[in-house]
């Protein structure tokens, strides 16, 4: 299992969302990035073909529970996540990747947690 996944740029329609990350100098702080990644691939990818099917539980209730701890709690530790990160990459086969589209429904629907989470789209 990697984290690699987060060194690829999130992008809509040729428009950077969020930047690469470095997986080998990942911090604390960039749990709010990654939350904010989580959420934007899952929608994207399940909103066109959830109907008629659930999430899988195992994916979706981790990185739920994140966004609500980084709400409410003061202290999140980004190796308390680190295995849902990379268990959320492999199973949506996002190794090696350099660059995740994402749906513009999604960026739009998720609006809400950029600014809950403090987040800027293309923010550096």
């Amino acid at each position: 299992m990697t984290a690699d996944w987060l060194a690829a740029s999130l992008v809509c329609e040729g428009r950077m969302i969020r930047p690469a990350l470095d997986p080998f100098q990942l911090t604390d702080e960039d749990l709010p990035d990654i939350c904010l990644r989580m959420h934007l691939i899952l929608d994207s990818i399940e909103f066109t073909r959830c109907e008629g099917r659930l999430i899988y539980r195992d994916i979706f209730d981790p990185i739920d529970t994140l966004y609500s701890d980084l709400l409410r709690k003061e202290t999140n530790r980004l190796d308390d996540w680190r295995e849902n990160i990379e268990k959320f990459g492999d199973y949506y086969e996002l190794s090696r990747m350099t660059k995740i589209e994402v749906s513009q429904r999604a960026v739009t629907a998720l609006a809400y947690m950029f600014e809950r989470l403090r987040i800027k789209p293309g923010d550096t």
